[in-house]
């Protein structure tokens, strides 16, 4: 999906090349950077670069210090329904007469 905002298009630019170059860049890799924000319309004036810069810097604070993925919380499992249990034979009410009893 595309982001609708400029601002949202400059966060992955600068998020992607800090990425792409592990936290490291020189002159020209810098300056490609800057090229690549004043083609999405962003002013090319001194004070905007050294914004840039800082966000690039700050980004990079964040690149080595954090982990390269967040794992993402496990799913919880659906619980598998119990199987009903069949229903147990209904047990006789009448009593049995004990065995002595029954020849008398």
């Amino acid at each position: 999906m595309a982001e609708p905002y400029t601002i949202e298009q400059l966060a992955k630019l600068a998020s992607n090349f800090v990425v792409k170059n592990k936290g490291m860049w020189d002159h020209e890799k810098w300056q490609q950077f800057c090229d690549a924000a004043a083609a999405l319309g962003i002013n090319d004036d001194e004070e905007l670069r050294l914004c840039l810069g800082e966000l690039l810097e700050l980004l990079k604070t964040f690149y080595v210090s954090l982990p390269k993925r967040v794992k993402a919380p496990a799913k919880a499992k659906a619980k598998p329904k119990a199987k009903a249990k069949p229903k147990a034979k209904a047990k006789s009410t009448v009593a049995k007469a004990p065995d002595s009893e029954k020849g008398a």
